[in-house]
C-alpha cells in the first residue's frame, strides 16, 4: 500500500505546506469534529481501510459525513489503497488545513504513519503533523500537535532497545532461535502417530517430550510440571477450566472524552486429562 508510480513527473502536485494527521479512537464523532474544528482543521480525508466500524457506527462513512458536513468539515473516504500521487493530489485540492483520518488515535499505531512517512519523505515538500488528544478530560481536552519526526524517532527507538534487549536475552538464556529450534535441540521428538499407538508419558527421569503435530507443530509434555492435586485443584477455581486472571487499572477514553478505569479479566490456558489435536472443541473460542 501506499506504493508510488513509475514516474515523478513535473506535473505532480507540489505542496508547500503542513498536513495533520488524526485517529478516530474511542470518541464519539461529533466530539472528534469539534476538536478537530477548534485547531482550524477544514477538510478531512479518510485514510482508514475499511469505510464502516461495527463497534462504534458513527464512525460509518455515512453517518461521519454527515457529522462532518453539520461540523462545516470537508470530508472523503479514499481508503488506504490510493497511490502516494493520489493521495499529495487530493491534499492539494483540498482546502487546507487538510488532516488524514485514521482508525487509532495513537499515530504509532496506526496505518496512517507509514502514509506520512512517505509523503513527508517524497517531493511535496510536506511537514506532517499528529494530532493527538491531550491527558486532560472535558473540558480541558484538546488536541496536540506532535511532528511526525519525533513520532516516527520514538517509535522506532522502542523498536531498537526491545530488540536489543530480546537478543541480550536470547544469548544469556540460549534462547537463540525460534521455539520450535530449541525444543528439538534440547528434547526428544516422536511422531504423533507413533505416540498415539501408546500414549505412554514420559516419567520424571526421562524428561520432556516433544511431539510432532502435523501443520509444523509440537506439542511439548512436561513430566510433573503439576501435580494432579494441584491440576484439579486449579480446575475447580477456574471453572469452566480456564485459568482466570485480571489485567488491573486498564483505562480507555469514552465517546465523551472522559476516562473509564477498570480491571480487565482474562481467560486463558484450557486444561485436560487428555490432548486431541483432532478434537474441535479444543479450537472453541
Amino acid at each position: 500500500r501506499w506504493g508510488t508510480s513509475q514516474q515523478l513527473d513535473d506535473e505532480k502536485p507540489v505542496i508547500s505546506s503542513e498536513l495533520f494527521s488524526a485517529g478516530c479512537g474511542h470518541l464519539g464523532a461529533e466530539l472528534l469534529c469539534a476538536l478537530l474544528g477548534d485547531f482550524g482543521i477544514r477538510s478531512v480525508l479518510d485514510v482508514r481501510e475499511l469505510d464502516h466500524s461495527a463497534k462504534r457506527p458513527w464512525f460509518n462513512r455515512d453517518a461521519l459525513e454527515l457529522t462532518m458536513r453539520d461540523a462545516g468539515l470537508d470530508y472523503l473516504y479514499i481508503g488506504d489503497k490510493s497511490s502516494l500521487e493520489s493521495v499529495a493530489s487530493l491534499v492539494a485540492g483540498s482546502k487546507a488545513p487538510v488532516c488524514l483520518l485514521g482508525v487509532r488515535a495513537l499515530a504509532r499505531e496506526c496505518p496512517r504513519l507509514a502514509l506520512c512517512e512517505a509523503l513527508e519523505a517524497g517531493p511535496w515538500k510536506l511537514r506532517v503533523f499528529h494530532l493527538q488528544l491531550s491527558p486532560e478530560a472535558p473540558p480541558e481536552l484538546r488536541l496536540l500537535p506532535h511532528p511526525h519526526s519525533a513520532v516516527l524517532g520514538r517509535r522506532l527507538a522502542a523498536a531498537k532497545e526491545v530488540a536489543d534487549l530480546q537478543d541480550k536475552l536470547e544469548v544469556a538464556l540460549g534462547f537463540a532461535g525460534s521455539w520450535r529450534d530449541r525444543v528439538l535441540r534440547r528434547h526428544k521428538m516422536v511422531r504423533w502417530e507413533d505416540w498415539d499407538l501408546t500414549r505412554r508419558l514420559p516419567s520424571a527421569e526421562e524428561g520432556p517430550l516433544a511431539i510432532q503435530l502435523p501443520f509444523d507443530t509440537l506439542l511439548l509434555i512436561i513430566p510433573q510440571f503439576m501435580a494432579q492435586r494441584e491440576l484439579y485443584a486449579l480446575q475447580q477455581a477456574a471453572l469452566p477450566g480456564a485459568v482466570e486472571y485480571c489485567q488491573p487499572r486498564r483505562q480507555i477514553r469514552n465517546p465523551d472524552g472522559s476516562f473509564v478505569q477498570f480491571n480487565e479479566h482474562f481467560k486463558e490456558a484450557w486444561l485436560c486429562d487428555d490432548y486431541d489435536y483432532r478434537d474441535s472443541r479444543r479450537v472453541g473460542g
